[in-house]
C-alpha cells in the first residue's frame, strides 16, 4: 500500500504507534450547501486562488 499521496493516488495510509507523528503534503477540504456542482465550484475557486499566488 502506498504511504504518501501523489497526483495518481489521492490518498495516504500510515499506521502510527502512540506518540508517533506523520507529516504529509497539504490538503484541501471544503464543505458547501448543495451537491456535487457546488463542491466542484468551490474546489475550483480554491485551486485557482492558489495558482494566482504561485511564484
Amino acid at each position: 500500500m502506498q504511504e504518501d499521496p501523489d497526483n495518481r493516488h489521492h490518498h495516504a495510509w500510515k499506521l502510527l504507534s502512540p506518540g508517533e507523528v506523520y507529516e504529509t503534503v497539504p490538503v484541501a477540504i471544503a464543505c458547501v450547501k448543495g451537491g456535487f456542482p457546488e463542491i466542484v465550484e468551490e474546489m475550483t475557486r480554491y485551486s485557482q486562488a492558489g495558482m494566482s499566488q504561485a511564484p
